[in-house]
């Protein structure tokens, strides 16, 4: 891991309730404690670690007070602006309500109030929504009645993100932002699963104090692990991304059914995945999967080794801007220059349906051609350094990308063989 405090952090999260070693604290400088509390801050824990320091005395005389008022200010924050979002998402699910349109809750403020059952615990960024593809069109004209930043000649939000299935919503007024998505995987990246089975499957909760539609309890634990290991990659979506599941499975609604976990994962060739970050939550967290359920899901080339990557992939410490993207490893690995150059002549000039996603507009949109020398002043500025870097052999550049490389193969596992092969 390349944070100085990471595994400190994961002590304090883990079941455990004897980590961490109070001497290890007590050995900590007034420059550590502000360090571990930045640390702490970045990567959404204050409410955990705040609670973990209130829970014993004993802390309020070992850590500095301007320590536990920083963790106690963005506890506050965390609320009111999760109060907020509740207040956005009310008046949606009231909208689409009177409007007829179907819509389901992932994520965020259904992990804060069904999971962790605390406003605090969880901050929540965007608020995703999951609708039909029938409704979008019907959903597409009620937003722009509504004011939200989508253009007034739109006649279905999928067709300005046609290479996505999901779509940024923002209210230019309200400050309400939604993710809203018509499939739960990335076209065409990522395999597509047959949304209408979750629909079936799916439960209602009270979220914001309103009944609401949210996955049932082993599709949110699926997809939590999909969406940290497979669309992520385990990138930059810190130690969280554990306890949100830590947290799902050791206090469920109703008791979780293993047997559907195992299955659902196979039939969506999600296992791989699923195993990983089933196995880091036990593995750091020390939550209490089954054993059977990690056997029967477990791939053959399972190792330490994939935990480590994954583990460091999590805690990165970098802007997010400085990411080397996929695409460029991939290229730059290609060893046909043939195949090289079919590659980046993709990327320079890629499906309409990609461009119209990136600048949010339509294909049929005037002067639609002009944006491919916009995107290729974007490739241009965001990406060559980073191959110049590579080119020079630079250690960092180089180290990223070997882990890019190693986690891609993994989640990829027979598929990335047999393409290579």
């Amino acid at each position: 891991m390349n944070t100085r405090f990471s595994d400190l952090l994961l002590e304090i999260l883990h079941c455990d309730t004897s980590l961490p070693n109070p001497d290890r604290l007590l050995a900590l400088s007034t420059d550590d404690w502000n360090e571990f509390t930045t640390e702490a801050i970045r990567f959404r824990m204050a409410f955990q670690v705040k609670e973990f320091f209130d829970a014993d005395s004993q802390y309020g005389e070992i850590v500095p007070q301007v320590c536990l008022d920083r963790l106690g200010e963005t506890v506050r924050k965390t609320l009111m602006n999760n109060l907020r979002q509740q207040a956005h998402l009310r008046k949606m699910l009231t909208l689409l309500k009177e409007a007829n349109i179907r819509v389901m809750l992932l994520k965020g403020l259904w992990l804060g109030e069904a999971v962790y059952r605390d406003l605090k615990a969880r901050a929540t960024g965007d608020i995703d929504l999951l609708l039909r593809l029938e409704d979008m069109p019907r959903f597409t004209k009620l937003v722009i009645e509504q004011g939200f930043d989508v253009p007034s000649n739109t006649a279905n939000i999928c067709d300005l993100a046609p290479a996505r299935n999901e779509f940024p919503l923002v209210h230019p007024t309200r400050k309400a932002l939604f993710d809203i998505h018509w499939a739960l995987t990335l076209s065409p990246i990522e395999k597509p699963v047959d949304e209408e089975k979750f629909w079936q499957r799916s439960e209602i909760y009270t979220i914001a104090g309103k009944p609401c539609r949210s996955l049932c309890l082993e599709d949110h634990l699926l997809y939590l692990c999909f969406h940290a290991a497979v669309h992520h990659r385990f990138t930059y979506v810190g130690p969280r991304a554990l306890l949100d599941i830590a947290r799902l499975i050791a206090k469920p609604a109703h008791p979780i059914d293993w047997n559907d976990v195992v299955t659902r994962a196979r039939e969506m060739a999600w296992e791989r995945g699923v195993w990983l970050m089933l196995e880091l939550t036990r593995k750091q967290l020390g939550s209490k999967v089954p054993k059977r359920v990690l056997d029967e899901l477990c791939p053959s080339d399972s190792d330490d080794h994939i935990h480590a990557i994954a583990m460091e992939a999590i805690f990165l410490d970098q802007p997010k801007t400085d990411k080397l993207h996929i695409n460029i490893v991939r290229m730059v690995d290609e060893r046909s220059l043939l195949k090289r150059i079919a590659l980046l002549f993709k990327r320079i000039f890629p499906a309409s349906e990609e461009i119209a996603t990136l600048f949010t507009t339509s294909v049929n949109s005037p002067g639609f051609r002009w944006l491919y020398l916009k995107r290729l002043g974007l490739l241009i500025r965001n990406h060559l350094p980073k191959i110049f870097l590579i080119a020079f052999k630079n250690a960092a550049i180089l180290a990223e990308k070997k882990r890019i490389e190693v986690i891609d193969r993994w989640i990829e596992g027979d598929a990335a063989r047999d393409q290579s092969a």
